[in-house]
Parts: structure tokens; sequence; C-alpha cells
């Protein structure tokens, strides 16, 4: 077994282990630097050891994770009453989003390791059928999704960690703004937020709580952003990357106004 493997059993939060990782390298390579009297490039080049080594860990770590549904059904599995009843609920939602094919391949599987029936899991992953009116309202349900842009409603998810609750905040196409909204009715879909899952709950994927009153220069927004991502990785002295990745977080706001990222007279 595996010195990857071995922390992974140890530390099942991953932004933490990231966060030690980079810690101890840059520990490391301060030592070094200090004992050896490296000079500016041996430090540079030390640093990008360290971090292919961080990769190659990193990628270690992602061959032998768990798909993230196989994940909530063995959480599922351990649970009893009504907070198995809940949880086997989100592990239904998820298979809903798969495509049928993969859905029937893992589903005997999934149905064993949250120990229930497959019966009552195919019952309660089965999608609704488009079109289908369970009330006035129309899906009783709705689709459950982590936000977008659609038709011109620009859709982000908001995660309250002390109530263990998520909602929509939702800029309307007439620039009207609202926050802690749990359904939005566009065109004959409702669409509701994603159940709080593990990956929210544990911080896996940090989420907006609320609407921040002051906005942010796009100065301070890519400092805020850059300051988060070195916390997780090392780029290992190469500047123009380091500069590069936060311009990627605000792009995924608009990527979808784009066909595509060259244009169409430009090759690629």
């Amino acid at each position: 077994m595996t010195q990857t493997t071995n922390e992974a059993k140890a530390k099942s939060d991953a932004n933490q282990l990231l966060q030690d990782w980079c810690k101890e390298d840059a520990a490391a390579i301060e030592q070094m630097t200090l004992e050896k009297k490296l000079n500016p490039d041996q430090v540079k080049k030390l640093r990008v050891e360290k971090a292919n080594k961080q990769a190659s860990r990193v990628q270690a770590l992602l061959m032998l994770a768990e798909p993230l549904v196989m994940v909530l059904a063995n959480q599922a599995g351990s649970l009893r009453g009504a907070d198995k009843d809940a949880a086997v609920k989100q592990v239904a939602e998820l298979l809903k989003t798969m495509p049928e094919d993969d859905r029937e391949q893992h589903i005997r599987r999934i149905a064993k390791a949250a120990q229930t029936e497959l019966a009552t899991l195919r019952a309660l992953a089965k999608p609704a059928k488009k079109g289908k009116k369970d009330d006035d309202d129309g899906d009783a349900e709705g689709e459950r999704i982590t936000g977008g842009w659609i038709n011109n409603h620009l859709i982000e998810l908001v995660f309250d960690p002390m109530k263990v609750k998520t909602w929509f905040a939702v800029r309307y196409p007439d620039g009207r703004v609202d926050q802690h909204v749990e359904k939005v009715n566009i065109e004959g879909r409702t669409l509701r937020p994603i159940w709080p899952n593990s990956i929210l709950t544990k911080n896996g994927v940090r989420m907006p709580s609320e609407i921040y009153d002051k906005p942010l220069s796009e100065k301070e927004l890519m400092t805020i952003t850059r300051s988060h991502i070195n916390k997780y990785f090392d780029f290992g002295g190469n500047d123009f990357f380091e500069q590069l990745a936060p311009q990627f977080v605000p792009f995924t706001y608009f990527a979808d106004a784009f066909m595509d990222l060259c244009g169409n007279d430009s090759p690629g």
C-alpha cells in the first residue's frame, strides 16, 4: 500500500490534505534553501519538482477515489431511520442526473452499498416525465440543479452552513436580483436547488451563503481568488499560470455566451 493511500485513509478531508502538502513543501523548500544556500534558479527548479510531485499525488488519490454517488450510498448505508431515508433520497437525486445506461449499470451496486431495496431505489431514481403535472404548481419536486444561465436568468447556488440549507440567488432578465429563492419557474420548468450533500456540508466545495452588499473590484476579486488557489496548489514558480489560473473562475460566469474560444476565423 502506497503512502498516498495511507494518507487518503488518514485524512478524508481532501481540502485540508492539499493545504498540508503545500505547507510541507514550502517549509521543505525554505529549509533546503537555507541549508544548501540555493540560488534563485535552484529554488525555482526545486519548486517545480515539488509541484510535479504534488500533481502526481493528487492523480493517485483521484485514481483511488470512489464516484460521488457511491460515497453517498456508503454514507446512507451507515444511517438509520429518517436520516437514512433522506440520504437515500440524495443518492436517488444524483442517479437521476446519470444517463439511463450508466444508471442501470451501477444501480445494483449502489443499492447494496446504501442497504436499500433495489426496487425502492429504482422508483426514487426514475426521472420525472417532461410535461407531467403533479399539482397546480407543476412538478411538485422539480428539477434539482446547481444553477446556470437559463433563458437570461442567472441562477447561483447559495448554501447556509448554519441552517444546512440550499437556496438560489437569481438575477432575472429585467435586472431584478433576489436571494434565498427556493424555486424558479422558467417556461414551464420548475427549478430547485440541489439538496445539501457531504460535498457542501464538509466544505469540499465552498458555496456563497448570501449576496455581498458591497461589490468588489476586479482587482480585489482576482487577489482573493489567487490567494484561495495558492492554498491548495503550488505553481512551482510558473508565474504565467499562477496569473492565468484565477482568470478561469470569473470566465465560468459568461463562458456560455461563446460558441468557442478562438472564433470561427482562428485555427482550432
